[in-house]
């Protein structure tokens, strides 16, 4: 079939008043040349003010409630320490001017929130072209750091007792700025720049949108894979082995509605990438009738988050805690930039264990799968307008282990020792299934007393890296050989 090829434009810039940082609840997406800004962000403390580490960040905590982002630290990998983030925005701090080589906010440029110590000094990697400049004043450009520092900081914020904990704080980061000469976005080609960096098992973020479906101008802003050329280049990125987590938007559109022409349709085409909705945080209520009791509403769509059969994951859409630009803390990060990063980081935590303890990365959509099967449904859960469920990293990475044997572990205690190693040597001298599968960790179909060598010095200290498992699940053994992993049209 061939790929559907719809007219699209990036929304039109709104205008800078409509930025200004309030006490007011805020959602927030880049989009074109600056963020789209609801309201605002809620007040934050100063640097001085810094409140003790992960006191209010909900989203780290147990499931339904949070992704349990804390258990997957307790598994070795868990913190997302074998991989890289690489977040597609605008900009995360203060760049320098090429021409004088001034420090200025007109610049994209890394962060320098002290929260945020492993971005300090990270490369901005800019699509094709040269560097480009961020239009309007400089504290107006500020505004647009603040939006790349708030998902830093859910992201990779220092694991460091104070301030908040970034959910993959182990992971590298990478930078990479949607804009280019002429301040105009091209988000295939940024995504496309990550992908140059990245390796099999990274992840790729998205924190960027386009006006979808050929709606009127205002209200009609979703996913950037509607750009035909940000659909190539998220499918040739999960053919790759990395990750692409989209942000499906912040203007409350059915991507299942008939002006979508079927774009969104699975059934039809597949990007590969995870798309997330905002859904709404714990705590949420609403009456179940004028004199009724307050059901919870937890989980359900915010009211704003754009939903349909596509989005495969939710996030926290309002409440969040993280850093905010230069030296505070946001209390109120929203939108579906706030939901997204939430996913971004339980696949990055996911991917860095598999690598961790197998030394393979996992296939993109395997992860995609994986999350969203496992994925937690809060009591306000609704599916009737769709932002899928919760990620809940216990539930994943106990599926993983369930899904993936541990090569050269022939006890199921998810270690190899040397019981493991007699194991195998019994193994070898009878060559009986299923212990075959167990014990082949050199990948020749067999048994053989140099497996249980192998074994013996991953049981004495070796890399388990040294060893070879198969499985489907696997990035290279599996779906993606080709672009025949994806339902291509």
């Amino acid at each position: 079939m061939n790929r559907l090829t719809p007219s699209f434009a990036l929304s039109t810039v709104k205008p800078f008043s409509q930025h200004i940082f309030t006490n007011q609840p805020i959602r927030l997406l880049a989009t074109c040349a600056v963020l789209l800004v609801a309201l605002g962000v809620s007040a934050a403390p100063s640097s001085a003010e810094r409140p003790p580490g992960q006191g209010f960040q909900g989203y780290l905590d147990e499931a339904p409630y949070g992704i349990d982002a804390r258990y997957a630290w307790g598994i070795p990998g868990g913190n997302g320490q074998n991989v890289t983030i690489f977040d597609v925005e605008l900009s995360w701090g203060i760049g320098t001017d090429p021409d004088t080589g001034d420090s200025t906010y007109l610049y994209p440029g890394p962060p320098t929130h002290d929260d945020l110590s492993s971005a300090h000094g990270a490369p901005v990697l800019f699509p094709p072209g040269d560097d480009c400049s961020i239009p309007g004043a400089e504290n107006q450009a500020q505004e647009q750091s603040d939006h790349g520092t708030m998902v830093l900081g859910e992201l990779i914020a220092d694991n460091d007792g104070v301030g908040v904990t970034g959910i993959s704080w182990g992971a590298g980061i990478g930078l990479v700025t949607v804009c280019k000469p002429g301040t105009s976005a091209h988000t295939g080609n940024a995504i496309r720049r990550a992908s140059e960096e990245a390796e099999p098992g990274d992840v790729i973020l998205v924190e960027w949108q386009a006006k979808v479906c050929n709606l009127p101008q205002y209200n009609s802003l979703g996913p950037v894979e509607w750009e035909p050329d940000a659909f190539a280049a998220i499918q040739d990125a999960v053919v790759a082995g990395v990750v692409v987590v989209e942000a499906a938007g912040n203007e409350a559109v059915d991507l299942d509605q008939p002006a979508c022409n079927g774009w969104f349709d699975r059934d039809q085409q597949d990007s590969g990438a995870i798309m997330v909705g905002a859904g709404q945080p714990p705590g949420s209520t609403r009456m179940a009738t004028r004199s009724g009791p307050l059901l919870s509403t937890d989980g359900a769509r915010e009211v704003f988050s754009d939903y349909g059969s596509r989005v495969d994951l939710q996030g926290w859409g309002s409440q969040v805690d993280t850093t905010h630009d230069p030296e505070g803390y946001a209390t109120n990060f929203d939108g579906t930039s706030s939901a997204a990063p939430m996913v971004a980081g339980a696949a990055a935590n996911l991917q860095s264990i598999a690598i961790e303890h197998w030394g393979w990365s996992l296939e993109p959509l395997y992860v995609r799968e994986l999350l969203v099967e496992t994925g937690a449904k809060p009591a306000g859960y609704d599916d009737s307008e769709n932002i899928g469920p919760r990620p809940d990293l216990r539930g994943a990475i106990d599926k993983l282990f369930s899904d993936i044997l541990l090569c050269g572990d022939m006890d199921g205690d998810l270690r190899r020792t040397k019981l493991d190693v007699e194991s195998a040597k019994n193994c070898a001298s009878t060559s009986r299934s299923p212990c075959v599968q167990l014990c082949d960790v050199d990948g020749d179909k067999t048994c053989t007393n140099t497996d249980a060598a192998m074994i013996l010095e991953v049981a004495r200290g070796a890399s388990p890296k040294t060893l070879v498992c198969e499985s489907p699940h696997f990035f290279g053994q599996g779906k993606s050989g080709g672009r025949g992993s994806l339902p291509l049209p």
